[in-house]
């Protein structure tokens, strides 16, 4: 089988719903590409402190949203791709126009982004990540005033608590039928080897 993917780039379509019963492969990555999350050893991904808060959130993410049920998902250091399924599309709010671009944050002539779809549930999980992240690397600042032994990256140094930790877009595919869903799912778990193999060709 193979474990390729289509091309990453966003595929959102024009008029589609995006609230719709469906399942969706999610690319999200940290700003400017730190290695938030933990490092790959022997192919494998081993979690930070900050890289079980990513994992914990999205699992979370379940208990938020009764609507939505998760597929395969990967936490790597810079980036986390997971797969999950729109299993019930949910009524939108009555809203007049006004409320709704108050709600999303545009303005007037671009994208309003509706209630219980991918771009809630990704926004949603960012937001809970980064507020996490605020609290931990506080706290671990704090320890490392007396001297304690901090449990985080040496990157988190560079990240800005005022800002969000993500990148503001994210790279989406809708997966169509059941093939492109093992491929894509087979793809995600393979990621932390695929990138081991590339590392080990770095080095030689």
């Amino acid at each position: 089988m193979s474990n390729q993917i289509p091309n990453r780039k966003s595929t959102r379509l024009k008029g589609y719903d995006y609230s719709r019963k469906g399942r969706y492969f999610i690319t999200i990555v940290a700003k400017d590409r730190l290695k938030l999350f933990g490092d790959i050893k022997n192919g494998e991904m081993h979690l930070n402190i900050l890289g079980e808060i990513a994992k914990n959130e999205w699992i979370n993410t379940l208990n938020i949203r009764n609507n939505i049920s998760l597929g395969e998902y990967m936490i790597m250091p810079e980036h986390i791709h997971f797969v999950f399924h729109i299993d019930e599309q949910l009524k939108q709010p009555k809203e007049t126009e006004e409320q709704r671009e108050q709600r999303s944050g545009t303005v007037k002539g671009r994208h309003i982004i509706k209630n219980h779809s991918v771009s809630t549930v990704i926004r949603g999980y960012k937001a809970a990540v980064t507020s996490q992240f605020r609290k931990t690397i506080k706290a671990e600042q704090e320890r490392d005033r007396y001297a304690l032994h901090s449990r985080l990256p040496k990157c988190a140094s560079k990240v800005d608590l005022s800002k969000t930790i993500w990148v503001s877009r994210y790279h989406d595919i809708i997966i169509r039928d059941d093939n492109a869903y093992r491929n894509i799912s087979q793809y995600v778990k393979d990621n932390p080897e695929k990138a081991q193999r590339a590392l080990d060709a770095l080095s030689t």
